[in-house]
């Protein structure tokens, strides 16, 4: 029951500063993909969250929604890279023929561990989130996860579609 309760806190949190926050701004994600071809890196996170958060003078509200912004960039990116990889993943199903040599799909694989990892950034975050109990810092300790996990994920999604071989 607690459980329940948390989550529909950070939920109804989460949204209400997203419904604050606005949309990305244009040339968010074109800077987040220039870094990522530079660095390709986690150096790149907080790349749109921290100018913003300064220019905003750091409120707890304006930093949550600069770090949403900048995790709504990366999002854009992530959706950007799925088509890629599924199709990557069904042409090493049509190589490697998985259901008559006994492996595992490549493309179920992926949609499954992109489920799964879903899963896990939510319950994550909302941990991070029930750490900070009653105080403001919980959205910004949220607002930050999902940021971070979500990043983390465009860069592993960013190596894999651009490793050698």
């Amino acid at each position: 029951m607690m459980m329940l309760r948390l989550l529909a806190t950070l939920a109804a949190t989460l949204a209400m500063t997203s419904a604050m926050a606005g949309q990305v701004e244009p040339g968010d994600v074109g800077k987040l993909s220039d870094c990522l071809e530079t660095r390709a890196g986690t150096g790149c996170i907080g790349t749109i969250a921290e100018p913003c958060a300064d220019d905003a003078g750091r409120s707890t509200v304006q930093m949550v929604q600069c770090m949403q912004r900048e995790t709504e960039a990366w999002d854009v990116i992530l959706n950007e890279q799925w088509p890629a990889l599924m199709a990557d993943a069904k042409e090493r199903d049509k190589l490697n023929e998985p259901e008559a040599n006994g492996l595992p799909s490549s493309a179920k694989s992926l949609r499954e561990a992109q489920r799964a990892w879903i899963a896990f950034r939510d319950a994550e975050c909302l941990y991070a989130y029930s750490e900070w109990g009653v105080g403001s810092f919980r959205n910004i300790a949220a607002a930050g996860c999902q940021r971070d996990m979500t990043a983390k994920r465009v860069i592993e999604f960013h190596a894999r579609l651009n490793r050698e071989g």
